[in-house]
């Protein structure tokens, strides 16, 4: 640690001086020019130079000397130096911990498009951080210098542009923010190789140094602020994470920096060494966002902490600036012992700190977060209806109607226990959710848990063994939170959730208050005759029916057996773009045979091309190639399909989106309450119905996986790739291909 601040020397034949001291006590003063350390002369010696040579000189001298001129007289002088602010035991954690995180990331998110930036950025900073403790052995103090000078530039330089590419939104980046890191990170090249290899770290370099930290972390916090605004819920929850990291290392080195301007930094050390483990919180942050911020609630920990940190301020505030004169004041007068007065008055305070802390929290998060107040109320209020409610019908539309307004899932389906199967009582967002047989591996791991549970977890975790058709249906139904109802100890009901049309993840909160709704439900339930909860089902399951596919039609007609069952499967789904806005414009009747035209030849082409309608869903449809026969090239098949029937609908009222997708899916019948449905379901099912809704962010017509891509080969002429995509519901962003918009394709066009 340098005590004091060092012009350089005014040429080669010159001595360094002594410009500002950062110590008391010091056998230097300012003026004083430095001749010699040990038996090195110093003439001409740089900065390193100079910690090299007292570093030398002080592990190999037990009474090491540096010899200075003052006022025209040579004298000899102890060469004063001080412990390192940072001990190996503090900075090896930090490196160490800053480079497992980088591997981390690298391992278990290989998919996401800023991992290797992230790595190479985390594997300087780590490297950076290891010089502090390498630079403590005279001889190894040039590397140790080249260990922290050479990588924080390309430190600040990667993390710079990842914060700016940080969203997956398409946020086209402004030339001063393409150069920008890459000026910041040479800017600081130059001043490190300018003030610090040919100068003793004057005032200038210092000065210049601190603004170009100060343009670093202006440039970051503006980034994330970019990014921030222009993404979804759950995006700005990884964001937080980033930033609470942040916030609360350089918190920590901001604390230790104020301390260091009252007391003598040799007596800080402990404190500094803390400072670097506390550091520690910028990688955490950075791991989390990245790979488990769906599992933890950052808003609570944010309030938690600034309570916490508030409290912390006054408890210290308290005990050094007002409780000693209060004590003194207070002994005096009683005539007692100032220490015991003290003593008592500061368990006192410390007994005002967890009310306190209740207190203080409650009212951030109602500053903070008031949406999480807001919910909660709803919750209340929600209670209170179902408290009211006098048959099944009424109970379940209540729940799911309220539930779908105050947590915004993107589907949402009731389940309730008929005779031997769990069939669907209340559905939005999904039009044919498949009935659970009561004996089905999903229906037994519901049965041993009574509160709402993460699908991820549940269903990836491998708390539950589920059949392939289990698996499949809550991959189709793309159930984020499944929520069981028990009665008397068994499983009456459950609900099933997808994920927040926000993007948001279920927090902790969420999780407790559907706990809540799910034990009123049972409540309920237990008052209602058995009689009216299946006539409900039935009356359900019958507002769900479809007629059965064309192709599953002509095969049954031939008496060919239709095999249930995991197969690789093309699945492609239509929407129509604007349906709101052409029904609106249209009469009931004319809104009714436009869609019956389109429906019709949607479905002409589509069974042209060797494929079979599933199912119609409003504005909507989806079609499989490769079953229920089996069909050579599925997949340039499906995509000829889709180009079909964008070109056929070029030029008229109607605009389609088309997502397809290759993979496993469950194909064959899914089980009722009084009969089979031939069906589609599964993950692959799941994503084609996501790139569907990708085209609209993309401004294209048809959005395809890559396995499709790969195999349709010439089929997918004109398509553009998008890797590295992000998409809702997925944990790794995927590459997709996309066929734009006629008129992209035409400017395209004109500018070749």
């Amino acid at each position: 640690h340098a005590v004091a601040v060092l012009a350089k020397p005014g040429g080669p034949d010159q001595w360094p001086t002594v410009m500002r001291l950062r110590a008391a006590g010091l056998p230097v003063r300012v003026g004083d020019r430095l001749i010699a350390v040990g038996q090195h002369d110093l003439r001409g010696v740089s900065f390193i130079g100079f910690q090299a040579l007292a570093n030398a000189v002080g592990h190999s001298d037990p009474d090491p000397q540096l010899v200075i001129e003052r006022d025209g007289e040579r004298r000899t002088v102890p060469l004063p130096l001080t412990e390192y602010l940072f001990s190996w035991w503090a900075a090896l954690p930090f490196s160490v911990g800053v480079g497992v995180t980088a591997l981390l990331v690298l391992l278990r998110s290989p998919a996401w498009r800023l991992t290797r930036r992230f790595f190479a950025g985390a594997l300087c900073w780590s490297i950076a951080a290891a010089s502090s403790f390498i630079t403590a052995g005279g001889d190894w103090t040039y590397l140790g210098y080249a260990c922290r000078f050479v990588p924080v530039p390309f430190f600040m330089a990667i993390t710079l542009w990842n914060a700016f590419e940080w969203t997956d939104a398409a946020l086209p980046l402004r030339p001063w923010q393409r150069l920008l890191p890459w000026l910041l990170g040479g800017a600081t090249a130059v001043v490190y190789a300018l003030g610090f290899l040919t100068s003793m770290g004057g005032p200038s370099t210092l000065a210049t140094g601190g603004a170009l930290v100060v343009a670093f972390s202006v440039g970051v916090i503006y980034a994330y602020a970019r990014a921030y605004r222009r993404s979804d819920a759950g995006e700005r929850r990884r964001i937080k994470w980033v930033v609470y990291g942040f916030a609360v290392g350089t918190s920590a080195f901001g604390i230790a920096a104020a301390s260091n301007a009252v007391w003598h930094p040799g007596d800080l050390q402990v404190v500094w060494n803390v400072t670097v483990l506390a550091a520690l919180a910028v990688p955490v942050g950075f791991l989390v966002s990245i790979l488990g911020y769906q599992y933890l609630d950052i808003d609570r920990l944010i309030s938690g902490t600034a309570a916490t940190a508030i409290l912390a301020a006054v408890l210290a505030a308290g005990v050094f600036a007002l409780i000693p004169p209060a004590a003194q004041a207070a002994g005096d007068a009683l005539n007692a012992e100032p220490g015991t007065v003290q003593l008592v008055l500061s368990m006192a305070l410390a007994g005002l700190l967890v009310p306190g802390y209740q207190l203080l929290h409650g009212r951030i998060e109602q500053r903070l977060f008031p949406q999480r107040q807001a919910l909660e109320q709803g919750f209340d209020r929600l209670l209170d209806e179902l408290a009211g409610c006098r048959d099944t019908r009424e109970l379940t539309s209540t729940a799911g109607e309220r539930l779908d307004a105050l947590l915004g899932p993107e589907s949402i389906v009731t389940y309730a226990r008929e005779g031997d199967a769990f069939t669907p009582v209340f559905a939005r967002g999904r039009a044919l959710p498949p009935a659970f047989d009561a004996t089905t591996m999903l229906v037994s791991a519901l049965d041993a848990h009574t509160a709402p549970l993460a699908a991820e977890r549940f269903v990836r975790g491998g708390t539950a063994p589920l059949s392939p058709f289990d698996r499949a249906a809550l991959e189709t139904l793309d159930v984020a939170v499944i929520s069981p109802t028990h009665r008397g100890g068994n499983l009456v009901a459950f609900q099933c959730l997808g994920p927040k049309r926000s993007g948001d993840i279920y927090t902790a909160t969420d999780l407790a208050l559907l706990a809540a709704v799910s034990s009123k439900v049972a409540d309920r339930l237990a008052r209602f005759d058995d009689e009216a909860v299946l006539h409900d089902a039935r009356e359900m399951q019958a507002a769900l029916r479809r007629y059965v596919p064309g192709a599953v039609a002509d095969e049954l007609a031939k008496g060919t057996e239709l095999p249930s069952g995991e197969r690789e499967v093309t699945v492609l789904f239509v929407d129509i773009r604007g349906y709101v806005r052409l029904a609106e414009g249209l009469h009931a009747e004319e809104v009714f045979s436009t869609l019956n035209r389109h429906t019709e030849e949607v479905s002409k082409i589509v069974g042209g091309h060797g494929g079979a309608i599933v199912e119609f869903n409003g504005d909507g449809m989806m079609a499989v190639f490769g079953a229920p026969r089996a069909l050579d090239e599925k997949e340039s098949c499906a995509v000829a399909a889709a180009r079909e029937i964008v070109t056929s609908l070029e030029g008229r009222e109607i605009a389609v989106g088309i997502g397809i997708a290759t993979g496993q899916a469950y194909v064959g019948d899914i089980q009722s309450v009084d009969r089979s449905i031939w069906s589609v379901v599964g993950n692959t099912t799941n994503l084609a119905a996501r790139l569907q809704g990708l085209t609209r962010d993309l401004d294209a017509a048809i959005a395809i996986d890559a396995l499709t891509r790969q195999r349709a080969g010439a089929a997918c002429a004109g398509f553009l790739a998008h890797p590295g995509r992000r998409i809702r519901g997925r944990s790794e962003p995927l590459d997709i291909f996309a066929l734009p918009l006629r008129r992209e394709r035409d400017a395209t066009a004109v500018s070749a």
